[in-house]
């Protein structure tokens, strides 16, 4: 009895560990990238004759249609935002107001954006909305 309790709490134990470090992406597609007005940065020359530039600071912003929702996202990085294309899959992870994101087609490196907005598709239920009709 005490050697297969043993055995089960130590497959619980071991696959909790596996779920942990592999994070569930989601799939969605890059349906536009747009320049927008955005704050300038805290390190931007704020000088009179520099306050023109800082009115005039644009950000990248890109829309990415994921399964239930439409995210409006901005770089983390603006130093160094790396540009991607309208149509390429991504695969992404939401983790707090932060996106996480690998286009398998570029480098599939992991990149963080700043979600600025998050609005349901109007032609799929949400996750809450699905899960209250049944």
């Amino acid at each position: 009895m005490k050697s297969k309790s043993l055995v089960f709490l130590t497959l619980l134990i071991l696959a909790s560990t596996v779920a942990a470090k592999d994070p569930e992406f989601q799939r969605g597609i890059l349906l536009s990238v747009d320049s927008s007005a955005c704050n300038a940065p805290d390190n931007f020359p704020t000088a009179a004759s520099q306050r023109k530039k800082a009115r005039d600071f644009q950000c990248q912003e890109y829309i990415l249609q994921g399964e239930h929702f439409i995210y409006r996202l901005r770089p983390v990085n603006e130093k160094h935002p790396t540009l991607m294309t309208t149509g390429e899959i991504a695969q992404f992870r939401v983790n707090k107001n932060r996106l996480i994101m690998i286009t398998p087609e570029s480098d599939s490196r992991e990149r963080e954006y700043e979600i600025v907005a998050a609005t349901p598709r109007p032609d799929r239920p949400t996750p809450t909305q699905s899960a209250s009709k049944e």
